[in-house]
């Protein structure tokens, strides 16, 4: 009889073995489709370069050169096919959406059909169109129009504070600044907070350290070598101890719990909100919440439409919301509505700094249009190279590119590789936006004279905002925030470069990229005007 510490040893020995002959042939994956590939680590893959202190934008973008439009990564057990091929990333996200509609997403988010806890930028499939239609008010031209007022009256008091900062020194980082404006916007907006705030409170850098970390932690790099361990174990376990780990992301999860029970036993009782004249999206959003049979109902149609989107399980489904997707839509806003908007600002005024004849024609623009003291809607849909000048810097930067990546919900090609149910397809829109064959030879240029030039044809591909089904919810509103704090900055300043201003930004983050410091100055316009300014 051989003993039993013989027969575990065995059985260890014979695991180990196996599971290292698994790994093998898993790294051989793309190379035996004949598709190129960087080579993976025994168990991570591809991870550890992808994540970490160096932006995944810029390492996808170094990858592209070295091996082309399509070649294969490995994040840990799962396959991703990278494509930077117009046409291949037009198939993706628009032509195939069926086939595509699931993002390419951490292990350690769950079940995304029976999690709780999911919102509209992780969803797929039946809740993910659920909960996109129900947002979809929310983003409407007429409620944009109500919310300007709150948007102009938190830019008005950020350039308050830029004044101060302008007469303290004469350089600053202005980045901090929109962060904060950014973030007094979508607390107004989205919560119902009365009044600007700025500079008053902490959930701004809460805020931003919960997008800086996300898909890049040690939980997301346990999850990808060992998805089945982070979808069973991690994320229950991520789940329970947020708080504990004074995470930022569950500190402030937690209080908008709060802030939402506060408001729905207001709305049970009966108190109507008068004092408010803003219904924000807490309002819209409580007026779609389920009840139980509701719910039973939506959890059966996510089951149905798990795999494809079902248009007959889409349409039996009352599109409503529980309290935890509620919540989840509301932190998503929050945490995707300011830092965009904060970090495309600061880029805006980087190159703006550095090509003054461009900012000149932005003045003019706005001086010419934007003749009422307070902007109109309309006055600002007419800022046609203010909006170049903005596409211009993103084409440059497209700061969210990590998000563009989806799932493989069934086994389909892509151009003429086929791509099997499972696999991730991530798009490298940085090489997109600088691809030569596309955006012609000063691609690498600064000119937002393109956007105009192209008049009544069709423009290259652009993706800063992503694309198809799935392109971003809130680009309109992105773009009004964006262009009423232009609007207040020019007309009062003028952006200068300094000897302390950086010709090349530093980024740190992998979903979104966040320039670590954009130092300026601001000259007033009637001092340049009248040549007072030394």
């Amino acid at each position: 009889m051989v003993p039993f510490f013989l027969q575990l040893a065995l059985i260890l020995l014979c695991s180990v073995f196996a599971f290292i002959v698994m790994m093998r042939k898993h790294r051989k994956y793309w190379p035996n489709r004949g598709i190129p590939s960087p080579t993976p680590q025994l168990i991570s893959g591809n991870f550890g370069s992808l994540y970490g202190d160096y932006p995944s934008m810029f390492q996808l973008r170094d990858w592209t050169r070295q091996y082309g439009k399509q070649y294969g990564v490995q994040y840990g057990w799962r396959n991703a096919l990278v494509i930077s091929d117009p046409a291949m990333v037009h198939e993706l996200l628009v032509t195939k959406f069926e086939y595509f509609h699931a993002r390419n997403l951490s292990p350690i988010f769950g079940n995304l059909d029976t999690n709780k806890w999911i919102s509209m930028f992780l969803a797929r499939g039946g809740r993910w169109k659920r909960l996109r239609t129900i947002a979809n008010p929310a983003f409407s031209v007429a409620n944009l129009k109500k919310c300007m007022c709150l948007i102009d009256d938190s830019v008005k008091n950020a350039i308050n504070f830029l004044e101060k900062a302008r007469n303290k020194v004469e350089a600053f980082n202005i980045h901090r600044y929109f962060v904060e404006m950014s973030f007094d916007v979508i607390a107004r907006v989205a919560l119902g907070q009365r009044e600007s705030r700025q500079f008053e409170t902490e959930m701004a850098h809460l805020a931003i350290e919960s997008t800086q970390k996300y898909n890049n932690t040690p939980f997301d790099y346990i999850g990808f070598a060992f998805p089945w361990f982070g979808i069973h174990f991690l994320e229950p376990f991520i789940s329970w101890s947020g708080v504990l780990r004074k995470d930022p992301l569950f500190i402030l999860k937690k209080q908008l719990i709060d802030e939402l029970t506060a408001r729905k036993k207001q709305r049970e009782s009966g108190e109507q909100q008068q004092q408010r004249a803003q219904v924000d999206f807490i309002d819209l959003f409580l007026e779609t919440e389920q009840n139980e049979q509701q719910q039973q109902q939506t959890e059966q149609c996510q089951n149905e439409g798990e795999a494809m989107l079902s248009k007959t399980a889409l349409q039996r489904v009352e599109k409503r919301c529980t309290l935890e997707e509620i919540t989840t839509q509301l932190l998503l806003f929050l945490l995707a509505g300011f830092d965009t908007s904060a970090n495309t600002l600061s880029l805006v005024c980087h190159a703006l700094a550095l090509h003054a004849e461009v900012q000149a024609k932005v003045q003019e623009e706005i001086d010419s249009v934007c003749f009422d003291e307070d902007p109109t809607y309309e006055q600002l849909s007419q800022l046609k190279y203010t909006e170049a000048v903005v596409k211009e810097t993103l084409r440059l930067l497209p700061i969210a590119t990590n998000v563009l990546n989806r799932t493989c919900c069934q086994t389909t090609t892509l151009g003429d590789i086929t791509v099997e149910k499972g696999t991730a397809v991530v798009c490298d829109i940085l090489s997109l936006h600088h691809d030569k064959t596309v955006w012609g030879e000063d691609a690498d240029e600064f000119r937002p004279e393109r956007w105009l030039e192209a008049g009544g044809h069709q423009l290259p591909p652009f993706y800063a905002f992503g694309g198809g089904p799935r392109i971003c919810i809130g680009m309109r509103f992105a773009m009004i925030e964006e262009k009423l704090a232009l609007i207040r900055m020019l007309r009062k300043y003028s952006i200068v470069q300094t000897a302390d201003t950086e010709k090349e930004l530093t980024f740190s983050g992998q979903s979104v990229i966040t320039p670590k410091s954009v130092t300026v100055g601001l000259k007033l316009r009637d001092e340049e005007r009248h040549g007072t300014f030394e």
